[in-house]
């Protein structure tokens, strides 16, 4: 496991635990979903993240959405609201990625910051998660807000961390 571990990684993300449901089997991902936020500090929505996942998986032949393009709901939404959206625009899979924390790793440096990220796939319409991810990305230049303007370099990276993990456990 270690070694697979050590396999998707990059200069900036490291990937530290991967989970995927007994209960629910692997999945295609399909008409997808992409909402990508923050609690901490604040609430907020992260387009530019969403953007650049809608991009990558694209790429990959993923038919991907950006929850920030659909302009539903301004905020971070629950799943209550959520869920009719994806039963009425027909999608298969709800991509969550959540920044849990930013860590100072060292106190006396300003760029040496670590961003502890989440991404879950839900199976829509459902909250039921069946795969997760969580990651360390190492933040190149801190601005205080890493997921509403983060440095395109740990993004871009960043995500195609994810999708390696993603597709080295079957589910893309």
């Amino acid at each position: 496991m270690i070694s697979l571990l050590l396999g998707w990684t990059s200069a900036s993300t490291v990937v530290t635990r991967v989970w995927q449901s007994p209960y629910i089997g692997i999945q295609s991902l399909g008409k997808t979903l992409v909402l990508a936020y923050t609690l901490v500090p604040r609430p907020i929505v992260g387009g530019q993240v969403e953007r650049e996942w809608v991009m990558q998986l694209q790429d990959t032949g993923i038919d991907a959405h950006s929850w920030s393009a659909l302009g539903a709901i301004t905020g971070v939404p629950s799943m209550g609201e959520i869920a009719p959206l994806l039963r009425e625009r027909g999608f298969d899979t709800l991509l969550v990625t959540q920044l849990l924390a930013l860590k100072r790793i060292n106190p006396n440096i300003r760029n040496s910051q670590v961003a502890v990220v989440e991404t879950r796939l839900y199976s829509a319409p459902s909250d039921e998660v069946y795969w997760s991810v969580q990651s360390d990305t190492f933040l190149y230049k801190y601005s205080g807000e890493e997921l509403r303007h983060p440095n395109e370099r740990d993004l871009r990276e960043f995500v195609e961390v994810m999708i390696r993990t993603m597709s080295g456990n079957g589910v893309l």
